[in-house]
């Protein structure tokens, strides 16, 4: 079987849009990071860019590595495609549906050799666009000459009086405006900068209705509750389910405007008390199982889902899903991917070899219209929906004369030949694993790729935030090492970010659980018994939360793999980087629920991260002033406060409420429901 020929970097390395860059170097203490290959010394960003500019400009660039990328020839066998179809037509060809490349800055112990697999930063940015605006949820009305959206900058229109009038039906009715003239000030007297917007459900009796709609939602309440509380029997109204529907869905768009400008006047307000502020984020996810697919065998679609809490406060910034309700799958194929003959299009690239002889070469993953999407899913919801057109809709067409037989067969024959240019652009072309997909789906849209959908969030969530010191605590997830560092890279540079990362038992008993505490507790009190009778601790002036860090750092210890003959690092391999502290801790805490608790440190700020890298993973700290230090980042890192939103979302879309245990439910940082505060961690030292 052939291969097609290999791909210089310079082909297929992805343009930059903007300011948006993910194949750039990830090491923090590589001078490639933040800067491509292909805007060379230009591209430098975040704390100290002009004088690093400056130095790069004075010395020999292509010495130093500086924005120097090489392509790496090994592939993972999961990427090796076979193209049998098309041009390749019983001439078979393999390559690779993906790419890495490597760091190649010089550094005093070799080339920095931080590898990076090919994103689209045009993927991205579309992924970041969709949680921007909630699925189109928050479009809202836009300037007719601009097209700048309302929602995204409401300063600049101004209100210019009502367009129309509901028609009273009683004389105690009162008048309402049937829409409001608004003016969009940057573009006064431009066509289109006065428009018209036509107000939402301005047939509705009363608007207190809305709080009761919210009240009863919040309290668990179902469709057809919400029927009766609106329209009760016995009062003479009706109302069907579709209409109870468009009233929460518009309550829905109300209420996330409205915290979405909250969120701006916050962030205005502290970027205008010029304060840096201190924010202590967590971050987990849950997999929730949504409708049933088939009454025969109940099957349900899994949405993932990203959440992002406020330490101190519980806070829900952000709960983002792996789901793009806006794609329809076949409308979505036969734009990208079919022109309007029905012949297919968009399938490869040309590239010439040094030869110059021109060959083509079938898109990657980072190339392809749908690359953002989670593809096996999309191809086989794309013939799914024809399958079922052909069994629903065609099937009832009438069929009593020639005329009508012959017309039934033709479509048919045509639904048949787009199910075949479906699976022959999936299976055949681009040789992408096969997926099943009911035919009776709960809902139109697809799944969208893990990488995407996991930037994406962190993303829109650096933008909800003031500067400040960021403190983010996530699980040891995959996907994190490649985003995360590009995300937060100015406030890396900065030198205003930390990330750490922890594990704790989740398969806990509550019985054992229990008892791991109680046996905390009881050593806890006499570590503090000890400490004030050798006048190290002075309870009146040390507080509970400064005791605890002192106990941290007394008791915690190095945690990695052995096998009696030798050791290994605990964390995975993603975690083992040149720019990451190989070293991970064991709390000795046990308590709300996060038992067993390992805490590791992927980023710290640079000094700490400098000094803790030069530590072997499987060995103690022995400095006390460094222990203290990484006591306090040990416990600081919970994930209790997403773990009590998604106990509560458990607990909603499950047909029983679950028993105690298995998550992070109580504890300090949880008693959400008493409305208790929380004390203000201080900056770490």
């Amino acid at each position: 079987m052939k291969s097609l020929p290999n791909l210089s970097l310079a082909q297929i390395l992805p343009n930059p849009v903007g300011d948006l860059d993910f194949n750039c170097c990830p090491d923090p203490d590589c001078q490639n990071f933040g800067m491509d290959a292909d805007m060379g010394v230009e591209r430098f960003l975040g704390r100290g860019a002009p004088a690093r500019k400056a130095t790069a400009l004075l010395s020999n660039s292509s010495a130093m590595g500086l924005g120097a990328y090489k392509l790496n020839n090994s592939s993972p066998k999961e990427l090796r495609r076979v193209s049998t179809v098309f041009e390749y037509d019983g001439d078979p060809h393999t390559w690779v549906d993906g790419r890495e490349i490597r760091c190649q800055a010089v550094r005093t112990t070799g080339p920095c050799d931080s590898g990076i697999s090919l994103l689209s930063n045009d993927h991205l940015l579309d992924e970041i666009n969709r949680l921007r605006r909630s699925n189109g949820v928050l479009d809202g009305p836009a300037c007719g000459a601009c097209g700048q959206l309302y929602l995204d900058a409401p300063k600049e229109f101004i209100l210019n009086g009502a367009n129309g009038k509901k028609t009273r039906r009683t004389t105690a009715e009162k008048s309402k405006p049937l829409g409001v003239r608004v003016i969009h000030l940057p573009c006064r007297g431009r066509k289109g900068a006065r428009f018209t917007v036509s107000l939402d459900h301005v047939r509705q009796r009363r608007s207190a209705d809305n709080v009761q709609i919210l009240q009863a939602l919040v309290n668990g309440a179902g469709i057809n509750d919400l029927v009766r509380m609106l329209y009760p029997s016995g009062s003479g109204r009706t109302c069907g389910v579709s209409r109870v529907y468009d009233r929460i869905f518009w309550l829905e768009k109300q209420l996330l405007a409205f915290e979405r400008e909250q969120l701006r006047r916050w962030r205005d307000a502290a970027i205008a008390s010029g304060a840096n502020a201190k924010h202590q984020i967590a971050h987990d996810d849950i997999a929730l199982n949504i409708n049933w697919e088939t009454s025969e065998d109940r099957r349900i679609t899994q949405l993932n889902c990203s959440a992002s809490a406020d330490v101190r406060s519980g806070y829900v910034y952000r709960i983002d899903v792996d789901f793009d309700p806006t794609v329809d799958p076949v409308s979505f194929f036969n734009g990208a991917y079919l022109d309007a003959a029905g012949r297919p299009v968009r399938l490869h690239q040309a590239y010439i070899q040094g030869s110059g002889r021109c060959f083509t070469h079938p898109l990657m993953s980072f190339q392809r219209p749908s690359g953002r999407l989670d593809e096996p899913r999309f191809f086989a919801a794309a013939a799914s929906q024809h399958r079922v057109f052909k069994e629903t809709k065609v099937a009832r067409m009438a069929v009593g004369t020639p005329v009508e037989i012959a017309e039934r067969n033709a479509i048919n024959a045509d639904l048949d030949a787009q199910i075949g240019m479906v699976r022959r652009i999936h299976e055949g072309y681009f040789d992408l694993p096969d997926s099943e997909r009911d035919r009776r789906v709960p809902f139109t849209g697809i799944m969208t790729r893990d990488i995407y959908t996991k930037a994406a969030p962190f993303t829109c969530l650096r933008e909800m935030l003031p500067p400040g010191w960021i403190t983010l605590i996530t699980e040891q997830e995959a996907i994190l090492p490649r985003v995360l560092p590009h995300v937060f890279h100015d406030d890396i540079m900065d030198d205003n970010f930390t990330w750490l990362a922890m594990t704790f038992d989740k398969e806990v008993k509550k019985p054992t659980m229990l008892s791991r505490v109680a046996d905390y507790k009881a050593d806890f009190d006499a570590f503090i018994k000890d400490e004030v009778a050798a006048k190290r601790i002075d309870p009146a002036t040390m507080s509970l939360s400064a005791q605890r860090r002192a106990y941290i750092s007394d008791r915690m210890n190095v945690v990695y793999r052995s096998n009696g003959k030798s050791n290994r690092p605990y964390q995975s391999s993603n975690y083992q980087q040149a720019f990451m502290p190989q070293i991970w801790i064991r709390s000795p805490i046990q308590s709300g629920g996060e038992t067993e608790k390992i805490v590791g440190f992927p980023l710290l700020r640079s000094g700490l991260r400098q000094e803790m890298k030069r530590l072997p993973f499987d060995q103690e700290i022995r400095n006390k002033a460094l222990r203290d230090r990484v006591a306090w980042r040990v416990w600081a890192a919970t994930l209790q406060p997403v773990s009590t939103f998604f106990n509560s979302l458990r607990e909603r879309v499950s047909l029983a409420t679950r028993a105690g245990g298995r998550s992070a439910r109580n504890g300090r940082y949880c008693n959400l429901r008493s409305g208790n505060s929380f004390a203000l961690v201080p900056r770490a030292p």
